[in-house]
């Protein structure tokens, strides 16, 4: 099964992944030419990024008790369009808050986005192939599901290994 991950905002970072036989992760990278795409052009997309076998997995806002500005309240209604984007095309939309995908990676809900990342890094080297000494942005090797990404795709990138390796993971409630 194919994973799109999205992590919402002003520029939306979008990841396609799978779990292929030998447990590894695949990243499509063709399909996506962009790291960060705008959420407008982003939108258009939507109907080439999903095939009968993809889940649509997308990181919520959370309320930390800080003060928000219209950034927040864009990316609020962008979560609800993308919601009714994808329903519209018959597809499930699965809805994950930072603090349990940062949970379901490194065992503690407090740990920075530094130390997820770098936790990725070391697990996709077990899963990806990517075997690297530092970022992976910078080492070259096009087969790493993280050359290349930059913040917020990194960030879709945790929610979809989050996803796939961790089936236990809590999904947003609604209530």
């Amino acid at each position: 099964m194919k994973v799109l991950s999205i992590d919402p905002g002003p520029t939306c970072g979008v990841v396609l992944v799978e779990k292929i036989k030998n447990g590894c992760i695949r990243r499509y990278k063709d399909i996506l030419d962009e790291a960060d795409i705008p959420k407008d052009r982003f939108i258009s997309l939507i109907p080439s990024l999903v095939g009968l076998d993809t889940m649509v997995l997308i990181e919520n806002i959370s309320n930390y008790g800080h003060p928000v500005g219209k950034d927040v309240f864009d990316t609020v209604r962008l979560i609800g369009y993308l919601q009714c984007c994808f329903h519209s095309i018959g597809k499930e939309v699965r809805l994950y808050n930072r603090k349990d995908i940062v949970y379901a990676l490194t065992g503690t809900r407090t740990a920075k986005d530094s130390f997820m990342y770098k936790y990725l890094r070391g697990l996709l080297g077990v899963l990806g192939n990517c075997y690297v000494k530092k970022d992976c942005r910078g080492c070259g090797q096009s087969q790493c599901p993280m050359h290349g990404l930059k913040n917020d795709s990194r960030a879709a990138l945790a929610l979809a290994v989050a996803y796939l390796e961790n089936p236990n993971l809590k999904e947003y409630e609604t209530s």
